[in-house]
């Protein structure tokens, strides 16, 4: 059996006003290796690259016309996020 309603509340009576802009953000990112040593700061821990793919045109036969869709399949990417350059700070 539920309990009885509460009162309803009153209208707020406080002044809105848009906030103002925050200081923009930043992250870096260590990667600490085997032996314990901290590289970096780099700027992602991704930096992904196409290596390869499939490309299926809209009709089959092979050429790609203008204005024809084209589906790409067996997308093949690495991520060489290892191999950034570190950010000087």
């Amino acid at each position: 059996m539920p309990g009885a309603g509460g009162q309803g509340g009153s209208e707020s009576r406080a002044k809105l006003e848009n906030g103002e802009d925050g200081p923009d953000g930043s992250v870096h990112i260590f990667v600490q290796n085997q032996d314990g040593q901290l590289v970096g700061p780099f700027a992602s821990v991704y930096k992904l690259e196409v290596v390869g793919f499939d490309i299926l045109d809209g009709n089959d036969d092979g050429v790609l016309e203008f204005g024809e869709e084209i589906t790409l399949t067996n997308i093949r990417i690495r991520n060489a996020g290892i191999y950034f350059t570190p950010i000087l700070v």
